[in-house]
């Protein structure tokens, strides 16, 4: 997770500017007469997806990674239904458009329910390790990095 944070804190810059002046950043990259200067609004969904994308490639292998490969795998079919249900059509109905706010939208829901299965792994674990709740020792560990032992006095 703390990863997670480091890399949002490294794309935000970046991806607020994309956001926030479309035109401008295309027509920076591309000139004045470009083609591409009219997809500026397009330009803003395509950074969403990028980011709704990141953290997919981020939290389906956290979830792996504490054993809950079922869990990570009903993540993705969950997406796979998204996207036969909503992005396809979107697609056939809008072309590049459809498939842009349709990824959003399949791989939004798929982090989502991974979220939904990180979420109790890691608040309700219950009983305290070493008289330190594991959520503590969780934040303690994204805010001071992996060696953080907050059980420890010395």
């Amino acid at each position: 997770m703390r990863y997670v944070l480091l890399g949002t804190v490294m794309l935000l810059p970046y991806y607020a500017l994309l956001c926030l002046i479309p035109g401008w950043c295309l027509r920076l990259m591309y000139g004045e007469s470009s083609t591409y200067l009219e997809y500026a609004s397009l330009l803003v969904v395509f950074v969403m997806l990028y980011y709704v994308k990141f953290l997919e490639t981020a939290l389906g292998p956290a979830l792996s990674g504490l054993g809950k490969s079922r869990a990570n795998f009903a993540a993705q079919v969950v997406q796979m239904v998204v996207v036969l249900a909503v992005a396809w059509p979107l697609t056939i109905y809008d072309g590049v458009r459809g498939v842009a706010l349709g990824s959003v939208l399949a791989i939004g829901v798929s982090d989502l329910v991974t979220i939904g299965f990180l979420c109790p792994h890691v608040l309700s674990m219950g009983k305290t390790f070493r008289g330190v709740r594991p959520v503590e020792l969780f934040l303690a560990r994204i805010t001071r990095g992996p060696m953080a032992n907050p059980a420890k006095t010395s």
